[in-house]
């Protein structure tokens, strides 16, 4: 598979994705930066291929977007539906 099929997310989810890649550029936490969503937001617009992305760094982005979940979930302030809906999509 050399992209995410488009239909699994909706338009409203891949704004939110490249809102979110957009927030989180050139970010880190404890000196490691925040791929999850440049990543993802890269294999559904087709721009990498999803084979020649490391193992390690598909993990990498698996806990960072699992944890970002847990934490914008937490916060009251914070409309987190679409991340809490786009997460477990992602993690297939």
């Amino acid at each position: 598979m050399s992209s995410i099929d488009l239909s699994m997310f909706s338009n409203e989810e891949i704004e939110e994705i490249d809102t979110f890649k957009d927030l989180t550029e050139a970010m880190s936490i404890n000196d490691e930066e925040i791929i999850c969503f440049s990543l993802l937001s890269d294999i559904i617009h087709g721009n990498v291929v999803m084979e020649k992305i490391p193992n390690d760094q598909l993990y990498v982005a698996s806990r960072q977007l699992r944890n970002a979940n847990e934490i914008f979930s937490s916060l009251s302030w914070f409309d987190s539906t679409l991340l809490e809906t786009i997460e477990p999509i992602a993690q297939k």
